[in-house]
């Protein structure tokens, strides 16, 4: 791949203008047929204080002519906690994903290693995941600290490392979350200096983190469905998924089944955080459904797959590798995701109901 200088096209920091940026090339489709695809150049972005990401030249001319639109120090801040929560590599998106489907039997396109191991990561989606409660802040920034600790009383220079692991946006709000954190005994007293701002963890500071480590996978919280909403699958789910993650000691939550007032994005990735595994159903072949497993993968949250059997031969190439519960009616399905379940999980904490 060429090598080309520049400055990230999030964080446009000076002190990365001597980085080198990657080119790759990068078929997008633009319509069904292959005669109707053109070519977008893109870029593997080695950014200290984002992480690394993957992006079209495109969608980077894009970030740079219109920094405001596409709020480029939130993007930064919570590529970087993508990164720190060792994530897998993000392809970040600013158009419509439609619009970034790999021509696949092209002669000129060659599937790259970082291509075929990243994870598609939209910028609204994005940006929907940045912390609204100040206790959420915190508690984000607590997680970023620990994965950012080298070692147990080591100091974290957040300076070196960017603001953004406390989720500020400016050097007051970076004081701000530091002296509220030790003020609960989360960490030390910040040493700061014109170079330097450092914390380290204490004990609370540690127990805390692995109360929030173990909130996110309680098998007492409702298992995430992500699926299709087809009415075709109504019935594999109602008669199927639904009770066989019951009949394992669990309980079930897909999105559309429960009243919320909150905005439906925000929704979703908060029940996968929590969810102590999800099972994701790729029948025809949902964006949505990649993208949640994705992200519950990125988080070490285990995710069970499934596919009708009629509709396996559609999965995407990238995911065929991984195994599959391949079903046929809603009773095979609900026999299979069981026993699966009770194989790979564990049976849950709930009285299990009769199969009779």
């Amino acid at each position: 791949m060429a090598e080309i200088v520049g400055p990230c096209p999030v964080c446009n920091r000076a002190e990365l203008r001597k980085r080198k940026l990657f080119a790759l090339p990068v078929f997008v489709e633009s319509g069904r047929e292959v005669s109707d695809s053109r070519q977008d150049k893109g870029f593997f972005v080695p950014c200290d204080r984002c992480g690394d990401f993957l992006i079209t030249e495109t969608d980077a001319l894009a970030l740079s002519a219109q920094p405001q639109k596409y709020d480029r120090p939130k993007l930064g801040i919570l590529l970087k906690e993508h990164a720190i929560q060792r994530m897998p590599l993000p392809w970040l998106q600013l158009r419509e994903s439609s619009e970034y489907i790999p021509v696949h039997g092209h002669d000129d396109f060659v599937l790259s290693t970082q291509v075929s191991r990243c994870v598609v990561v939209k910028h609204d989606d994005l940006i929907a995941r940045w912390p609204v409660q100040t206790g959420e802040r915190m508690n984000r920034a607590l997680l970023n600290l620990a994965e950012a600790s080298k070692s147990l009383g080591a100091g974290i220079d957040v300076l070196a490392l960017g603001e953004g692991l406390l989720f500020a946006l400016s050097d007051d709000e970076m004081f701000w979350v530091g002296d509220a954190l030790h003020s609960r005994g989360l960490v030390t007293k910040p040493i700061a200096s014109t170079s330097e701002y450092s914390i380290s963890l204490t004990a609370r500071g540690w127990e805390r983190i692995e109360e929030l480590r173990r909130e996110r996978g309680n098998p007492k919280r409702r298992v995430f469905i992500a699926m299709s909403f087809a009415p075709e699958l109504t019935e594999a789910y109602e008669t199927g998924i639904y009770p066989a993650i019951e009949l394992a000691g669990y309980r079930g939550n897909r999105v559309d089944s429960e009243p919320h007032n909150d905005w439906i994005m925000n929704k979703i990735l908060g029940d996968i955080r929590v969810a102590p595994f999800l099972v994701a159903d790729f029948t025809n072949q949902k964006p949505g459904v990649y993208f949640e497993a994705g992200f519950a993968r990125g988080l070490g949250i285990p995710v069970i797959s499934m596919c009708r059997e009629d509709d396996k031969e559609n999965l995407h190439f990238d995911t065929k590798q991984v195994n599959h519960i391949f079903w046929t009616d809603p009773d095979d399905v609900k026999k299979k995701l069981c026993a699966w379940i009770r194989g790979t999980i564990g049976e849950g904490p709930y009285p299990v109901k009769s199969e009779t």
